[in-house]
């Protein structure tokens, strides 16, 4: 089975060790990181596996971690302005389409419905839709590959939103990361 390139055996071991990297100091450890990734590809075909599943598995976790390193690289702000690779410790994980309010949806977890905002907004947020709250943000979306289509803003669009995040993403991964992609 396709997985995260980075991460595809020895999955706990890699983790931990990026993972005590991050532990180590107060700002997001970016560079470390990234010199840490870089033996190993990582294979950006592999992101439409993350439209496979909602399960919160090891997988999802890698393809989680990979977008908080890409929203560091990208300068993205924690919808406070504060940068994410500077607030790491007051940041949390933010469904973009609130899973309250599309529990029937398959696609509910997939990493390409979250991204990483301060606690206090996505407290705030709450289960608001994203066609009610994210005009707030619009000067942080680019920066966290939000489809700045505003359509796909829409519950009957879900699936079509997060088809064009992906896109996004993978397309920032292979400029930002160009010596690790594959």
């Amino acid at each position: 089975m396709a997985s995260f390139g980075h991460y595809t055996s020895a999955v706990e071991r890699k983790m931990e060790a990026d993972l005590s990297i991050v532990d180590k100091g107060r700002d997001f450890p970016l560079m470390e990181l990234r010199e840490q990734m870089k033996p190993r590809e990582i294979n950006l075909n592999l992101l439409q596996e993350g439209l496979k599943g909602g399960k919160k598995t090891v997988r999802a976790s890698a393809y989680e971690f990979l977008l908080r390193v890409l929203l560091a690289l990208n300068e993205a702000d924690d919808w406070t302005g504060r940068l994410i690779r500077r607030a790491y410790t007051y940041i949390t994980i933010h469904h973009i389409f609130p899973k309250s309010r599309l529990k029937k949806t398959k696609f509910i977890d997939c990493f390409a419905n979250i991204t990483f905002v301060n606690e206090e907004v996505n407290k705030k947020i709450s289960n608001k839709l994203p066609r009610v709250y994210l005009k707030e943000y619009e000067d942080s979306l680019n920066k966290h590959f939000i489809p700045l289509n505003e359509s796909l803003w829409h519950e009957d669009r879900f699936e079509d939103f997060i088809k064009e995040r992906i896109k996004l993403i993978h397309k920032a991964a292979k400029k930002l990361l160009p010596d690790i992609t594959t």
